[in-house]
């Protein structure tokens, strides 16, 4: 499938080539007299189709038409859907374990937890939990 940069890059070197097959068709009537016009017009009709199709002016003929994109299952479900699954004390392993792991992960410089920071959202936590 074509980004769009490449399809206007196609579109630009199509319409360039066109155009200088229009000057040697024009070239070679003259110094034949032949008549080229039908191929003219042909080539015309072509080319303008092809543009069409490449600008997105008929959507789903050759390109998927926008917002039919599958949806995609976030992280965040899948975390949600793993929560959903553990009980209270699987939930409370898993989250000292992750606990852990930020902590350890700490002197990489890629999370900015502390040990008092984790301590103060669980406790807020908690007390969410209580209230409700």
């Amino acid at each position: 499938m074509l980004s769009p940069g490449h399809r206007m890059s196609v579109l630009i070197g199509m319409w360039v080539a066109v155009g200088l097959g229009f000057f040697a068709l024009g070239i070679y009537g003259a110094e034949t007299g032949r008549d080229v016009g039908w191929l003219f017009v042909v080539t015309l009709l072509a080319t303008l189709f092809t543009t069409i199709v490449l600008s997105g002016a008929l959507p789903g003929v050759f390109f998927g038409a926008p917002g039919q994109e599958k949806t995609k299952r976030h992280r965040d479900d899948k975390l949600a859907l793993l929560l959903e699954l553990m009980d209270d004390d699987e939930r409370r392993a898993f989250k000292e374990a992750l606990k852990q792991q930020v902590l350890a992960g700490e002197s990489d410089g890629e999370l900015p937890y502390d040990a008092e920071l984790l301590e103060a959202l669980e406790q807020e936590q908690t007390a969410s939990r209580r209230s409700r």
